[in-house]
């Protein structure tokens, strides 16, 4: 558990970090250093019931717009080539110089656009703790043609789906493009199920050794845990607005027979949600829990010394009584006690009876 909080702590690091855009920078205009992304690769998945490739390109320009209507192309980009490259999404492929831009803003939150002839929509995949907390997803769908850019890192996940249209598991391909669309919101969505598990397994177990060592690191922990659901929910939220409208909205993108698999992407997004936010309210538990420990914690302190305060405080007013040295030879009111033969015993057995009855009332009170 301590390792994989100190993962998220390393990661909202990363996510804290100040953005880089330049105001008064050129919509549209788009410039990056040629360091700033992995290594470009693409590839091409064709497919329908009887069909299927899979094969890898080396440019944009070998991209063809399919014209029959019962093949999917599905086209994954895994980082970028610099700057070049972008220039021919915008020639060679029609794309608009906002749409790159936000292809390349990675610190985008999900959202969707319906352009004049295709839709656009920036989901945030998260990969794992061990590496970064999430990257920006960008998919275009023109007709029959599905372009998928994750700039940051391998979209491993599409190996799995590559998987199943390979081999025919499922209706995908027997599904048009809206059905691909799904698939791919599904896997995005069902990506954050794991993680949120180690979280809730971690919740779990600061929860059970709050009461073994109250420790206070927990807090930080709590801290850190709940930085991670912020970030989550802030990524999950908006995704439950854009099946919404690619449900709700009279769009050409979704076929009606296909609605059933949208809704059931957004049950699955709504279930997160509301899981993150039960998590969130458990944190706020645990933290409550603790603040009201340490608090109790101190009250035994205080109520301990002021026990021991209570028994000392009159034995020091007899000490100091006897202490003042009176000459009991010059008046009969000085001290007379000073000149009893057992006057030093009786004083001890009176503390000592002062101590017994205090404690006798403390343990009747039920104060200890």
């Amino acid at each position: 558990m301590l390792a994989e909080i100190k993962k998220m702590t390393e990661v909202l690091a990363n996510f804290y970090s100040p953005s880089d855009y330049k105001i008064g920078a050129v919509p549209g205009e788009v410039k990056i250093d040629d360091d700033s992304f992995p290594p470009l690769e693409m590839s091409v998945i064709n497919y329908n019931s009887e069909k299927f490739s899979n094969y890898a390109i080396a440019d944009v320009k070998e991209i063809s717009e399919l014209k029959e209507d019962d093949i999917v192309s599905w086209l994954i980009v895994n980082g970028f080539g610099g700057n070049d490259f972008l220039e021919k999404l915008k020639v060679d492929l029609g794309f608009h110089g906002l749409v790159v831009e936000d292809i390349v803003n990675i610190n985008n939150s999900p959202k969707i656009e319906f352009l004049e002839d295709s839709l656009f929509i920036v989901l945030k995949l998260v990969l794992s703790i061990d590496s970064r907390l999430d990257t920006s997803v960008s998919i275009i769908i023109r007709g029959s043609n599905l372009y998928l850019f994750c700039p940051v890192a391998k979209f491993t996940l599409g190996k799995k789906l590559v998987k199943r249209i390979e081999n025919q598991r499922g209706v995908i391909r027997k599904k048009g493009i809206d059905y691909l669309l799904f698939a791919l919101v599904d896997l995005v969505i069902d990506s954050y199920f794991p993680q949120i598990d180690i979280i809730a397994n971690s919740i779990k177990e600061i929860d059970q050794s709050l009461f073994e060592n109250r420790n206070t690191r927990l807090l930080q922990e709590i801290k850190t845990i709940r930085q991670v659901l912020n970030v989550y929910f802030d990524n999950l939220h908006p995704i439950k607005d854009i099946l919404a409208k690619l449900i709700n909205d009279d769009t050409e993108f979704v076929k009606e027979e296909n609605v059933k698999y949208f809704n059931h992407a957004l049950n699955h997004v709504s279930f997160l949600c509301e899981r993150i936010s039960r998590l969130k309210e458990s944190t706020s538990d645990i933290m409550n829990l603790n603040i009201s420990m340490n608090g109790q914690k101190m009250n035994e302190i205080m109520k301990m010394l002021t026990m021991m305060s209570s028994i000392f405080i009159p034995l020091s007013f007899i000490c100091g009584l006897y202490g003042m040295n009176f000459d009991s030879s010059k008046s009969p009111f000085n001290m007379p006690e000073l000149s009893w033969y057992y006057g030093y015993p009786i004083i001890l057995g009176m503390m000592g009876t002062l101590i017994t009855g205090m404690m006798i009332y403390f343990y009747r009170k039920k104060w200890f």
